[in-house]
């Protein structure tokens, strides 16, 4: 599998160019190869239009490190019939809040990508654990990879049969 590193601030910085300059090169570059569908996993940049209008057909799935509704907004109900808040931001930021919270459980989202916005699209999967008294940072973060690396196959497994 082709691997590039193509950071926006440092294309900026080396282009002067802007931002939706960079999602469109990207997002040409990236068609190039042909995907038959694009995953974002540790993907922190918005994608636009410039981006997307190279995809039409393509399906985009983003995997976040926390439960979410299909409006990335409101509240989730869990497990246990219990409530959570919608966690967002990167994974460093989100896990602090989550114990802080005390939620009794939480996992992951895989969904739909709608170019323009943030975490919102059609939810394809989602799984949770339970949040065991003493977890830590680290604990919590071991247990929601384990739960990412399943819900990304199970996810790609999805889209790709729907597709086909």
């Amino acid at each position: 599998i082709p691997a590039v590193y193509f950071n926006l601030v440092k294309w900026r910085n080396r282009t002067g160019k802007s931002r939706e300059e960079y999602m469109d090169t990207l997002g040409f570059f990236v068609s190039q190869y042909d995907p038959k569908l694009i995953v974002l996993a540790g993907w922190d940049l918005v994608l636009d239009e410039n981006f997307t209008k190279h995809f039409p057909l393509i399906p985009i799935i983003n995997l976040h490190p926390a439960l979410l509704t299909e409006s990335g907004t409101g509240e989730i109900t869990l497990l246990d019939g219990s409530k959570s808040p919608i966690f967002k931001g990167q994974i460093e930021e989100v896990l602090p809040q989550v114990l802080k919270a005390g939620v009794t459980y939480y996992g992951c989202t895989i969904h739909e990508i709608r170019p323009n916005t943030f975490d919102e699209g059609k939810i394809i999967t989602q799984r949770s654990f339970k949040v065991e008294k003493g977890e830590t940072v680290e604990t919590l973060a071991e247990k929601l990879h384990r739960e990412e690396d399943f819900s990304l196959v199970e996810a790609i497994n999805k889209v790709l049969k729907n597709n086909s």
